[in-house]
C-alpha cells in the first residue's frame, strides 16, 4: 500500500463516530479504534508490514496436517480451512487474536463457520462473577457504499464445554424460531489475562509512524533537489494580527507542507513595504534519510524477533548456509510464533471436532482427529541418490580434454567402461581380437 496522505490521516485520527452507546460492550482503546489504527500503522510502514507478513507465513506453515482436513470446505460459501487458516494467521500475526462465527444447528453442533476480522470485535461487559458471556460485531461502513454503517450486532459466545443438547434447546426457544437465532462467536482471547490483546510493536509505533513520514519527507526533497527552500519576509508589523495571519496562511498554504514548496514565513516592522523573497540552499539530506531509516528499521524488526536472515536479505553476499536458514527457522517457530500456533490449533479442535455439514452429517470433518499445523521449513531436503565411485570418476573424465579421455579409455578394461555408463556385461568380456604379422585373423585367449 503505497504511502498517502488519506493513509497517515488514518493514523493521526481514527473515526469518532460511534452508532451505539460503548456502555453496552468494552472499549478497545480510548476511542474504542485501538485496532484500526494499528492496522493503519502496519499498512504505511513497509518494515511493519513486511515483519508481521512473515511473521504469518510461519504462523501458517505448510498448513494442517491432516490432508482431509486441510481441504474440507467450512460455509456454503465453499471456504475450505485452507483458506480460513490463512486469514486467522494474519490477524493473529497483525492483532494477537481470531475470531469465528459459529452457526449452529437443530442438533447443537456447529454447522459451518465464518471468519470474523478481530478488529470489528467489541468483548461485552463481564456479569458480577466476571465472566463474558457475549460479543458485539460492530458493523462498519462498506468503503465506496452508499450505506451507513449498520448497529453492532450482539451474539453469544460459543462454549465448546457446553452440552449440545442445551444449544438445541436454545435454538428451539428462541424468538423468531431456529432461522432467527444470530450465531455463535468464539474469541481467541477470552481467556487472556486483559479484555484485549497486547501487541509486540507497541514499542514501535512511533517509529512505524516516523518510517512513513520519513518517506513522504524525502519524496518531497528529491522532487526538489533538496533545495526547494525559500524564506518570505513580509514589512509593515512584526505582530500582525490573528486576522491576518490566517489569510497569509490561506495565501501560502498551498506551498507549506508534506507535498509542496519548503517555504518559511516571517513579520518585520520596518523596510520597504514590498516583501523580500530569498531562496535558501539546504543541505542534501539523501545520507540522512538513509541512516534514519536503517535505524528505525531496525527497531520494528528487533520487536518482531525474526531473524534478518529469514527476511530474504544478503549476509555477506549470500543469503547464508542450509544449516544458518534451519537454525533460525527453528528459533521463529518455537520462541516467536508458537503460541500463536498454538491458539489456532486451539480453536481447529473445539469448534470443528463436533462439526456437521449438513450434506455429510456423520462425515467428521478432520478423520484423524489431529488439528496441528504443520511447521514451514527452510531447509534443503536432502538428496537419497548416492553417486556410485564410477559416477564420480565419469563426472572428473568429462572435465578432460577428448585426447586424454581417449587415453584413459584405452587403459580401462571393457566392465569398466560398462560401469561409467550404468550398464552391465551379460557374460565375460570378450576377448580382444589382434592381427598376426601374416595378416590372417585369428583369436588369442
Amino acid at each position: 500500500m503505497p504511502v498517502t496522505r488519506q493513509a497517515i490521516t488514518a493514523i493521526d485520527s481514527a473515526p469518532k463516530r460511534r452508532v451505539v452507546d460503548t456502555k453496552d460492550y468494552v472499549r478497545w482503546g480510548d476511542d474504542d479504534q485501538r485496532p484500526q489504527q494499528q492496522l493503519a500503522l502496519l499498512s504505511v510502514s513497509g518494515t511493519g508490514k513486511v515483519c508481521a507478513a512473515t511473521k504469518a507465513k510461519f504462523i501458517e506453515g505448510n498448513g494442517f496436517k491432516d490432508a482431509d482436513f486441510y481441504k474440507a470446505v467450512i460455509n456454503p460459501k465453499g471456504q475450505t480451512m485452507d483458506a480460513l487458516l490463512k486469514l486467522l494467521a494474519d490477524r493473529e500475526a497483525k492483532l494477537s487474536g481470531h475470531a469465528l462465527l459459529v452457526n449452529i444447528n437443530l442438533l447443537g453442533n456447529p454447522c459451518s463457520a465464518y471468519f470474523l476480522p478481530t478488529e470489528n470485535l467489541r468483548l461485552g461487559l463481564p456479569d458480577d462473577a466476571g465472566i463474558i458471556d457475549h460479543v458485539f460485531i460492530l458493523r462498519p461502513k462498506v468503503p465506496g457504499s452508499k450505506g451507513r454503517a449498520q448497529k453492532p450486532t450482539r451474539h453469544l459466545t460459543y462454549d465448546p464445554n457446553e452440552p449440545a443438547e442445551e444449544r438445541a434447546e436454545r435454538l428451539a426457544t428462541w424468538e423468531g424460531g431456529p432461522d432467527a437465532y444470530p450465531g455463535e462467536v468464539y474469541c481467541s482471547f477470552l481467556d487472556g489475562a486483559g479484555y484485549y490483546p497486547d501487541q509486540v510493536y507497541e514499542p514501535v509505533e512511533v517509529d512505524m509512524e516516523t518510517e512513513a513520514r520519513l518517506k513522504r519527507s524525502r519524496r518531497t526533497d528529491v522532487r526538489s533537489g533538496y533545495s526547494a527552500q525559500v524564506m518570505i519576509t513580509e514589512y509593515g508589523n512584526d505582530t500582525p494580527s490573528e486576522e491576518k495571519m490566517a489569510a497569509d496562511r490561506l495565501k501560502f498554504g498551498t506551498f507549506i507542507g508534506e507535498d509542496g514548496a519548503r517555504v518559511l514565513h516571517q513579520y518585520a516592522a520596518s523596510k520597504d513595504m514590498k516583501p523580500d523573497v530569498d531562496t535558501l540552499q539546504a543541505p542534501d539530506a539523501s545520507k540522512r534519510y538513509q541512516t534514519d531509516e536503517e535505524s528505525l528499521r531496525t527497531n520494528i524488526r528487533a520487536v518482531f524477533q525474526i531473524p534478518n536472515l529469514l527476511y530474504g536479505e544478503a549476509t555477506a553476499g549470500k543469503l547464508g548456509t542450509s544449516q544458518e536458514m534451519d537454525d533460525a527457522t527453528k528459533y521463529v517457530q518455537n520462541m516467536v510464533v508458537n503460541t500463536n500456533q498454538r491458539s489456532i490449533e486451539r480453536t481447529a479442535e473445539v469448534v470443528f471436532s463436533t462439526f456437521q455439514r449438513p450434506d455429510q452429517p456423520d462425515v467428521p470433518l478432520c478423520p484423524s482427529g489431529d488439528y496441528s499445523i504443520e511447521n514451514l521449513s527452510l531447509a534443503p531436503v536432502p538428496s537419497t541418490d548416492q553417486e556410485t565411485p564410477a559416477q564420480k570418476a565419469l563426472k572428473v573424465l568429462t572435465t578432460l580434454s577428448p585426447l586424454v579421455q581417449n587415453k584413459v579409455l584405452d587403459s580401462l578394461s571393457q566392465q569398466q567402461i560398462l560401469d561409467f555408463i550404468g550398464l552391465k556385461a551379460d557374460g565375460p568380456p570378450a576377448a580382444k581380437p589382434t592381427t598376426p604379422a601374416n595378416g590372417n585373423d585369428a583369436a588369442t585367449e
